[in-house]
């Protein structure tokens, strides 16, 4: 891992037993030398809180799947296991 690689982190999730791609992230690598598993574990620190309040506790987050654009070989799908946490009417079209 370099400076200056471009990273795509694609959120994967399951509902009602269908996986879905729930979103998909790119970042830059700024400094240092960290393995795609740290930046998988930095990520959920992150984020894992925000994204689980979006989505209702029948959605599950299922892995992150991260690939360095530059290099097809860096890839890793890093497993998550956790559910929503918004209520079920979070999803709902006001009526």
């Amino acid at each position: 891992m370099s400076v200056g690689s471009i990273y795509e982190v694609k959120l994967v999730g399951a509902y009602q037993d269908i996986d879905i791609l729930l979103n998909v992230f790119h970042y830059e690598h700024q400094t240092g030398a960290h393995s795609l598993a740290a930046i998988a574990g930095e990520w959920l620190t992150r984020m894992a809180t925000v994204i689980r309040a979006l989505y209702e506790g029948e959605v599950t987050l299922v892995e992150l799947v991260l690939k360095n654009l530059f290099d097809s070989s860096d890839t890793l799908a890093y497993p998550i296991g956790l559910t929503g946490t918004a209520g079920p009417t979070a999803n709902q079209l006001p009526t």
